[in-house]
């Protein structure tokens, strides 16, 4: 699927993983976009570091209970979340799961709230390039039911707040603003952030089971100065996001095996 040199790839493998070594990864992958270079590695027991050159990637393998997982942090945007998917396609990956944030468009949604984008609008132009505009962006029903269902479970004694629905992926952020956010919340497009669709259009062409689950950490339509209690809770909302996504790839694993 994808039409770049093999020496490309080689060098886009070297920079994100150690010697380019695919085989240091494992089937399951967690994906920080645009952070979690020092976060999202910390639930693997004996995490080995298998970083590549990029200083802006970070990426380990370890265990999960008795799961072996892989988390890999990059920098946001559309070329990285197009790079993840190669380097997934090219390892043959069983499960995916990126770990961002996003901004809120609709009026219902809080900042620290959790968004699990159900389909994004294709605000970009990186997945142009692969395929028509027509083509949707929507998440792997499986891995979200799933992830949805543990989420739910690790939430149940919080006031964390769940949001399910159609997201926008931008190329552009310093565009948003409230008027923007509010014509595409007349559309229930409840936020935005720059990655999803790329991930789950590219990943829906590699058939790679893939989804999202997203911290709220603005508002674009109700700009709120973040303050310290806030920023608190986002970072706490981060956290369980990150618990989420290792426990549901542990089930994933565990039903894959079983079969």
């Amino acid at each position: 699927m994808f039409k770049a040199p093999e020496y490309w790839f080689k060098i886009i493998f070297e920079l994100m993983i150690k010697n380019g070594n695919l085989n240091l990864l494992s089937d399951y992958l967690i994906v920080g976009l645009g952070g979690g270079f020092n976060t999202l590695h910390k639930g693997l027991e004996k995490p080995d570091n298998i970083t590549g050159t990029a200083h802006v990637v970070r990426a380990y393998t370890g265990y999960y209970k008795n799961v072996k997982l892989s988390t890999i942090a990059i920098a946001g945007g559309g070329v990285y979340a197009e790079w993840i998917i190669g380097l997934a396609y090219a390892r043959k990956i069983k499960a995916l799961i990126g770990i961002g944030w996003c901004g809120a468009l609709s009026n219902n949604i809080s900042i620290g709230d959790i968004v699990i984008p159900i389909a994004a609008v294709r605000d970009e132009d990186t997945t142009d390039h692969h395929v028509s505009k027509n083509y949707p962006a929507i998440s792997n029903f499986k891995l979200t039911y799933k992830l949805y269902e543990i989420l739910k479970e690790i939430l149940r004694n919080t006031n964390i707040k769940v949001h399910e629905g159609i997201i926008l992926t931008t190329s552009s952020t310093l565009t948003e603003n409230p008027e923007w956010g509010k014509k595409w919340s007349k559309y229930n497009v409840i936020a935005v952030d720059g990655e999803t669709s790329i991930i789950y259009t590219l990943a829906s062409i590699a058939k790679i089971p893939a989804v999202n689950i997203l911290t709220v950490s603005d508002h674009v339509v109700k700009p709120k100065i973040i303050d310290k209690q806030l920023g608190e809770k986002i970072n706490k909302t981060h956290q369980l996001t990150i618990k989420a996504a290792y426990e549901t790839l542990f089930k994933i694993a565990q039903s894959n095996e079983a079969k």
